[in-house]
Order: structure tokens, then sequence, then C-alpha cells
């Protein structure tokens, strides 16, 4: 989180793929920033792998499936986005796609994760 958050997308990646390389079971938390720092890169693919994956085993932490919603958009696959969105809302009613992704400090990945949210049906 302390390299996601601020834009350091390249080197989040880099410690999350380390990290995951000696301990394949990290937190729900760590594969959410993996899944995120990916996707704001733009791999869409690669992201939905780690969060997919993530998901099976963390299937109470809702922001995997709303950062899913935002990555299946993006490639036009509205209804898996759907889908997810489905899990997001049963986990979380209030969830709000608005403050979704605010600690983002560059404005460009915020509006990245919020048209990838709208794109995927919204939530």
């Amino acid at each position: 989180m302390i390299l996601l958050w601020p834009g350091r997308l390249e080197e989040a990646v880099t410690a999350l793929e380390t990290a995951f390389r000696f301990d394949p079971n990290l937190r729900s938390d760590y594969v959410f920033a993996y899944g995120l720092a990916l996707y704001s890169l733009g791999r869409h693919e690669d992201a939905i792998t780690i969060l997919e994956r993530g998901a099976a085993r963390h299937r109470a932490y809702v922001f995997i499936p709303a950062v899913l919603v935002a990555a299946y958009g993006q490639i036009g696959r509205v209804e898996e986005a759907q889908r997810n969105a489905r899990i997001v809302k049963n986990l979380l009613p209030i969830f709000d796609a608005q403050t979704f992704g605010q600690h983002f400090q560059n404005r460009e990945h915020y509006d990245y994760l919020a048209e990838g949210l709208k794109k995927g049906g919204g939530i």
C-alpha cells in the first residue's frame, strides 16, 4: 500500500511479485493491492488472474471483487463484471464506488478505476 497509493505502481508490482513468490498465500489486502496495481498499469488480464485466485481464497474481502468489476469492465466482459458487482453488493450493501480508490494520490489512477467500474456496469 505504501507504494500503491502514491502511484509507484511498477515498484508496487515488483514488491508484491517478490512477496508472492515467497508466500503464495498472502493476506487478502496484499492480493487486493497486487491486483489493483496491475489493473492501474493496464495489465487487466494479469490483474484478473491474481484477483480471481484471491477471490476464491478470500470470499469475504469485498475489495477484490470490486477491482474485478473494473478489470472486466475495461476489457468488455460485462457479464463477469456484473457478477462481481453483485458479490460486492451482497458483501457490502453500502459500497460507494465514488469513494473507492480515493487514497490514490494521482487523480488519473482514481479516474481510471472509476472508469472501469462504470464500464463494468457500476456497483
